[in-house]
């Protein structure tokens, strides 16, 4: 039995914000540092606080994968998530035998369901999760007329109505206030987002002159890829009479790809084409 002293210290150690600061090193802000105190005098106590602090990065509906085990390799949407017990149900995945009483509701019997797996044997598939489309406009401070063609230019090369983007603070430099008009952007996702990048892949890429493909080396360090067009004329939606001005467009391909090694590994099965 713990004396109350005892408990105190504990409850004491447990409280991250008076608890010394861990001289390991971080692994960022989602995991909250634990005092070394705490785990040599209650290591039981320390391995609970640990697995309290890991955010579940599986969700319910996602699709993952079986690691190891007798059902290595088996894929399956996700269920339902027991974060306490750290451990999730995938559909098709563990199947397990359950014997049920007769009662008033149906007749009893074995039934086959889906087991719960520990969700460290589970890793999620990578899929793209939306795409950011954006335009630069800086003539639009001297020129309205010119933020207005971008809008409508975004409007159908997205398929998807654009919206006008502000400035968030003031630059004396290049004359911009806060709340300036200064381009537009759209963000697509689901069907919409796979029609865009199904285009963008097969019919916008191809039309580039000297095209050898596209950098690998364009990842932000979690998976996502960022592409820059110089003009908007390469869109088959774009007829070349009615631009005034050729103007360039960042595309952001947003993944679930925790690495740029995976995300890179989804993009080209997907069809992008990485220079080599």
């Amino acid at each position: 039995m713990l004396q109350f002293s005892s408990i105190r210290r504990i409850e004491k150690v447990t409280n991250f914000r008076e608890a010394p600061a861990f001289s390991g090193p971080s692994r960022g802000n989602s995991e909250k540092r634990v005092s070394p105190e705490l785990s040599r005098s209650h290591p039981r106590l320390f391995r609970r606080t640990i697995v309290a602090q890991q955010k579940l990065h599986i969700k319910k509906d996602d699709k993952v994968i079986v690691l190891s085990g007798q059902d290595r390799g088996k894929q399956g949407v996700v269920l339902e998530v027991f974060p306490k017990k750290q451990r999730a149900i995938v559909e098709g995945v563990h199947i397990v035998k359950r014997h049920l009483r007769p009662s008033q509701m149906g007749q009893g019997g074995v039934v086959e369901r889906e087991g719960t797996i520990h969700i460290s044997n589970l890793k999620k598939i990578p899929k793209l999760d939306k795409i950011a489309l954006n335009i630069g406009v800086g003539e639009a401070l001297q020129n309205s007329k010119a933020l207005e063609d971008a809008v409508e230019e975004l409007t159908l090369i997205a398929g998807q109505r654009a919206i006008i983007t502000h400035a968030k603070k003031s630059v004396s430099a290049f004359k911009v206030r806060e709340g300036m008009a200064i381009g537009c952007k759209v963000t697509l996702r689901q069907q919409r987002m796979y029609e865009f990048f199904n285009r963008l892949v097969n019919i916008v890429m191809p039309q580039i002159r000297d095209f050898r493909g596209v950098s690998p080396d364009a990842f932000d360090g979690r998976g996502n890829y960022s592409l820059g067009l110089t003009e908007q004329l390469i869109f088959p939606e774009i007829h070349y009479d009615n631009v005034n001005d050729t103007r360039g467009l960042n595309v952001t391909v947003v993944t679930t790809a925790p690495t740029d090694e995976e995300g890179h590994e989804l993009l080209t099965l997907l069809g992008m084409p990485f220079r080599k």
